[in-house]
């Protein structure tokens, strides 16, 4: 059976307590850099860091919104995303001769980013114009965490809070 590291069934905990089976929380942070802070100056004071694991608590998916979006802006977005296709395309058709021996993969690659353009503004443009309104913006999501707890194995915990708490860690 393969080995699936420190893991198993997880439950919600508070520091001290086991946050998984076999797992205690040793710390909690506001942010991963703190708790990667906190790994890492485990592993500068050979702590066996193998027996430890960042867990993220609190997961709330955000979506930032980025700015409007209008049936130009999607054929823009359309036309940048098909001209890349298509000067890829393009250039390899030319580059492994597909197309005819004498045209160069350059002049392919050139129609190719001509018509990929066309074409991804005409698709992103009626995919727009399709949603009549219902999604007029742009956004990027993304997770964000209330807050990082540090687990380690059972049987190192107390270490690793010891360790955690005393100055030299800092």
């Amino acid at each position: 059976m393969a080995d699936k590291g420190i893991f198993s069934a997880t439950s919600t905990t508070t520091q001290g307590r086991k946050a998984s089976t076999g797992l205690v929380v040793v710390a909690s942070f506001e942010s991963y850099a703190a708790a990667q802070e906190a790994v890492d100056s485990l592993a500068d004071r050979s702590f066996p860091v193998e027996s430890l694991a960042v867990v993220a608590r609190d997961l709330v998916m955000v979506e930032q919104v980025t700015g409007r979006r209008t049936i130009w802006r999607a054929a823009a977005d359309g036309a940048w995303s098909g001209a890349f296709v298509g000067a890829l395309l393009g250039f390899f058709f030319g580059l492994f001769d597909w197309v005819e021996p004498l045209v160069s993969a350059v002049v392919l690659a050139l129609w190719g980013i001509a018509l990929g353009a066309a074409i991804g503004a005409v698709m992103r443009a009626v995919g727009h114009g399709a949603l009549r309104g219902r999604r007029d913006f742009a956004s990027v999501m993304g997770w964000e965490a209330a807050r990082y707890d540090v687990v380690a194995a059972t049987e190192t915990a107390a270490e690793a809070r010891a360790m955690l708490s005393s100055p030299r860690a800092r």
